[in-house]
């Protein structure tokens, strides 16, 4: 579900830097259009960080004893 938030938010930043070909001030929303990217690739990459550290779980072996 966290995956699918992060990924409105990025395509909701990127069609926003699409559409201000068409506006006025445009370099005034590229600002909020940066941070929807922003806030989407956190999310993405904090989601993706957690479904690794479950998929590894408590698998773990140390070889350096």
């Amino acid at each position: 579900m966290s995956m699918l938030v992060g990924l409105v938010f990025t395509v909701g930043g990127c069609v926003w830097l699409w559409l201000i070909t068409f506006f006025d001030r445009a370099h005034l929303q590229v600002i909020g259009a940066a941070m929807l990217i922003g806030i989407g690739g956190s999310v993405l990459i904090v989601t993706a960080l957690a479904m690794g550290t479950e998929l590894i779980g408590p698998h773990t072996v140390s070889e350096c004893d």
